[in-house]
């Protein structure tokens, strides 16, 4: 059907001159981010110029917001405006300064943000609040000084019922629920309010959607507009029970059904939770502590289906054949046990992010020999799809012309040297057959110094 007429046509009126919606402004800052610095490569960091026939600047300093008012160091500054729209960001001197030069006249917001402090704009009466734009004429120069707040910690311990640490624990500003691998249905409650003017996801998807139905209704349009009906949320329990209404409860929903289960029921339930899919007896949900323990499977007749893989084997898919005769490395790849995931979230937890800067490469002895390749040397992995940079760590955990890597971290994955071919019983792509060309780039003294090499697959 397409998107109402009225969205449509605020979209091209925003491509055009930046105003009318916020969405749109999101995309446009990083446009310009992005023309700024193509157009002034060969400036400084810390003086910034945006059109040749502008004659306006900004410049300031920004200090601590302390007792003893002192200048910011390599605090990032970002000036924006819609009218003319332009967006740049650059970085004070040691004396805290900076410096836009070559402005057109308009009114600009300036923000200021660096590690370790609380990100502010010029102006703002309160944190997280927005600030003050600053006027310019052309031809003006305006000083400005922006105090920047240092950031505090909330510190704390959780201890159980016992007076034991609780090891593991997540301490969140926002509530919301997960199911673990073993099907466990649990709620987490939030401490705090989310700081400033921040909202939750399923606020943001309301108004979206509460929205979209009213442009809807003025293009006439009720079809498409009753598909948005259901955004009426006002908590994030309401969206809870709004899912749960597809769950029936008599043993036929699928494995993360939860009928009958309400934020009340979880809050008694603590940290056991309950176990999906839930069904009804006697109005009370009951969990399922094992799946299939009554010989009934989710399919049509009830029985489990094994499905046998094809004899012969019918080999390697032909983009895979030409990867793997064209490179000498299997480059496997998964998870470690030390680190969670992708580092997402243990990146910024500074004994881990030391120990771990950088993707891992694991191999052989006698293949590192070869090739001049030590521990902590900087490598990288080629093919016909792309390359990746990784660190080298060699052990005897993986066998010759084999190798093995971290699947995913903020500096590197393996999911760039993957090929397109997907198995077409599964349409899941080859993750695990990746085969690439390894060379040494060079040492890495930093990371040596912070980073152990020791073994891993031996137990001490």
């Amino acid at each position: 059907m397409g998107a109402p007429k009225r969205l449509r046509a605020k979209a091209d009126a925003t491509i055009v001159d930046g105003r009318e919606q916020t969405i749109t402004v999101t995309l446009l800052i990083p446009l310009c981010l992005t023309m700024a610095a193509v157009q002034t490569p060969s400036l400084p960091p810390r003086d910034v110029r945006v059109h040749e026939n502008g004659t306006g600047t900004i410049t300031g300093i920004v200090v601590a917001d302390d007792a003893e008012v002192r200048p910011v160091r390599h605090a990032r500054v970002t000036l924006g405006s819609s009218e003319p729209a332009i967006g740049l960001t650059t970085i004070t001197g040691d004396d805290g300064r900076f410096t836009f030069g070559g402005l057109p006249a308009g009114r600009f917001n300036v923000s200021v943000s660096k590690d370790g402090w609380l990100s502010i704009a010029y102006g703002a009466k309160r944190l997280f609040r927005p600030g003050t734009a600053v006027p310019l004429l052309a031809g003006q120069t305006a000083r400005i000084v922006v105090r920047l707040p240092r950031g505090a910690v909330i510190t704390g311990a959780v201890f159980d019922s016992s007076g034991q640490p609780a090891v593991g624990t997540t301490v969140r500003a926002m509530s919301y629920l997960m199911i673990n691998g073993e099907r466990r249905l649990r709620l987490y409650q939030r401490f705090m309010d989310p700081p400033g003017e921040a909202i939750p996801d399923w606020e943001i998807m309301a108004r979206f959607g509460r929205r979209l139905r009213a442009l809807y209704l003025e293009d006439n349009n009720p079809q498409m507009a009753n598909r948005f009906l259901d955004f009426t949320w006002k908590s994030d329990e309401d969206v809870f029970i709004h899912a749960r209404y597809q769950f029936k409860g008599d043993g036929s929903d699928p494995i993360e059904g939860y009928a009958g289960v309400t934020y009340d029921l979880l809050r008694r339930l603590g940290t056991n939770g309950i176990q999906t899919p839930t069904r009804i007896v006697n109005r009370v949900p009951v969990p399922t502590v094992r799946v299939h323990e009554d010989g009934r499977f989710f399919t049509p007749s009830g029985r489990a289906r094994f499905i046998p893989a094809p004899q012969p084997w019918p080999g390697y898919a032909a983009k895979v054949v030409a990867q793997r005769t064209q490179f000498p490395f299997w480059v496997n790849n998964g998870r470690t046990n030390h680190i969670w995931q992708t580092l997402y979230h243990h990146q910024h937890v500074p004994f881990y992010a030391e120990h771990n800067p950088m993707p891992h490469l694991e191999m052989h002895p006698a293949d590192a020999a070869r090739l001049g390749i030590a521990s902590g040397d900087l490598v990288e992995l080629s093919n016909d799809v792309g390359r990746v940079r990784a660190m080298a760590s060699i052990t005897d955990a993986v066998k010759r012309g084999h190798t093995f890597m971290l699947f995913g971290q903020p500096r590197g994955a393996t999911g760039d040297l993957v090929s397109d071919h997907v198995d077409p019983a599964t349409t899941i792509p080859y993750y695990k057959g990746v085969w690439a060309a390894i060379r040494r780039i060079g040492p890495q003294p930093e990371i040596q110094r912070t980073v152990s090499f020791l073994p891993q697959n031996v137990a001490r």
